[in-house]
């Protein structure tokens, strides 16, 4: 597995293999420090999202299956009341303009990326509301279901 990823990255750019392979060696040094700080999915299981994301289509994801294994989520019933998700998307657009870096990262010039955390007291530390703590729990039980 790993050659192959070698693989995939000397076929890039030479912009784009410098990248990978910068980033190879930072998770390589950092990986003990990064798996301390990551909970294991199922501690942030939340059965109230159990309609989110089906058994076939959790096999689906954990299967690969390149872009066919896009999924969009749209459940029913939504993960917040209507008046509640339009208060978390207006918190999550003032934190996208606010909080935010873009990306150094060749293959996605022109993106932003930051950091939203699932754990309730740091998201609470970060002076986020009601709405927006309970949408990042449900999104972080998400990855319990694949």
């Amino acid at each position: 597995l790993q050659l192959e990823e070698l693989a995939d990255t000397l076929d890039g750019s030479r912009e784009a293999r410098e990248y990978e392979l910068r980033a190879r060696l930072v998770r390589s040094v950092t990986e003990g420090a990064y798996n301390k700080l990551r909970p294991p999915p199922e501690s942030l299981a939340d059965p109230s999202v159990d309609h989110v994301i089906s058994a076939r289509d959790a096999a689906r994801l954990r299967g690969g299956g390149g872009i066919d294994a896009v999924l969009v989520l749209d459940p029913e019933p939504a993960l917040l009341p209507r008046h509640a998700l339009a208060e978390a998307s207006a918190e999550l657009r003032r934190l996208v303009a606010q909080r935010t870096q873009e990306s150094i990262n060749p293959c996605n010039r022109g993106s932003w990326h930051g950091f939203l955390p699932l754990d309730a007291d740091k998201a609470a530390r970060q002076g986020l509301g009601p709405s927006t703590l309970a949408l990042l729990r449900k999104l972080g039980a998400l990855p319990a279901l694949v």
